[in-house]
């Protein structure tokens, strides 16, 4: 998935504190705006505007690395190894998942896993194996064993992570897309209330037309 050679390129702005993530792709085929966002929040990214684009169509993923190194040379720090390692393979499972569920189930399912990243430390590997299952259930999906398998590896390389960090951007993160989807739905309301009203001026207009020209053809005759 990863793949070897680079294409994309990536612009990274950091922004004030308190703004969270903007993120747009040009020509990106595998990787989703929610899949950049969840691999900033768990390297410790935040408030940030980053857009990903290639000259034709690529899956994206090696700009991920492109994003740790901007950031690098800009904060002047290195960011931690396994945070960097742990993002990566965040990407790849979300990915993944999205392929066969859907970005936002995908997404959505890793953002809950991550939040209780402070429990998981003291859960066995089938307690961990209900939980996600029973996360998947409220997103209504249902994984197969082999995906189960994937979020817990996951799961186990996250906790080594500082969870209560990790927890709060990930509760910000989700207040940031629960309002992108707020407006995303008053944008479609608004545009379908629109073409409504497009849709009944021209019935309008069609039977003033053919109100009109049968008048003038009468008066023809």
């Amino acid at each position: 998935v990863l793949g070897t050679i680079p294409i994309s390129s990536v612009y990274l702005e950091l922004l004030p504190a308190g703004s969270g993530y903007d993120v747009r792709l040009v020509n990106i085929t595998w990787c989703t705006p929610e899949m950049v966002t969840s691999a900033l929040e768990t390297i410790g990214i935040q408030d940030a505007r980053v857009v990903i684009a290639a000259p034709f169509s690529v899956s994206g993923t090696g700009a991920v690395a492109g994003i740790y190194k901007a950031y690098e040379d800009m904060a002047g720090q290195n960011l931690d190894e396994g945070a960097k390692d742990a993002g990566t393979q965040e990407m790849t499972v979300t990915g993944e998942l999205a392929e066969e569920i859907g970005a936002k189930d995908s997404a959505g399912i890793i953002s809950e896993l991550k939040s209780m990243l402070n429990e998981t430390p003291n859960m066995t590997d089938e307690e961990i194996r209900e939980t996600i299952r029973d996360i998947a259930a409220r997103h209504k999906v249902r994984l197969t064993d082999a995906q189960v398998e994937q979020l817990l590896d996951l799961s186990r390389t996250l906790e080594k992570l500082d969870p209560d960090a990790l927890k709060k951007r990930v509760e910000s993160v989700r207040e940031t897309i629960e309002k992108v989807e707020e407006t995303k739905d008053q944008v479609v309301g608004f545009t379908d209330s629109i073409k409504q009203l497009i849709s009944t001026l021209e019935e309008f207009m069609n039977k003033i037309n053919s109100l009109v020209g049968g008048g003038q053809e009468t008066t023809a005759g």
